[in-house]
């Protein structure tokens, strides 16, 4: 009888037939990985829970925001987390546009 065996999902990575998530602020969008190595950084300043599958969803830290393709900063991708700037808050993680302070 042939083994039945199932590619290991994305946000994660396999061994020895044990599916192990990938850690906090990584993530893993391929299928079928086979170390720890799939798992990538999330941008700067980001993070994101444990099994994460796609860098979309990594979130900003408290005091950044993420703006995108608008950032002065090259992240490499089209998510940046960039620090609020005076006058503006983001206390929480996550936060896609600095908003004005009252």
């Amino acid at each position: 009888f042939a083994e039945q065996c199932t590619a290991c999902p994305t946000g994660s990575w396999c061994s020895a037939g044990v599916l192990i998530p990938c850690g906090n602020a990584t993530y893993n969008d391929q299928r079928s990985a086979s170390h720890q190595g799939y798992c990538k950084q999330c941008p700067p300043n980001a993070g994101s829970a444990q099994g994460a599958s796609r860098v979309d969803e990594c979130e900003c830290n408290a005091g950044y925001y993420n703006a995108g393709n608008a950032s002065e900063i090259d992240c490499g991708s089209e998510f940046c987390c960039e620090p609020c700037s005076t006058g503006t808050v983001c206390e929480v993680s996550g936060v896609t546009v600095a908003t004005r302070a009252r």
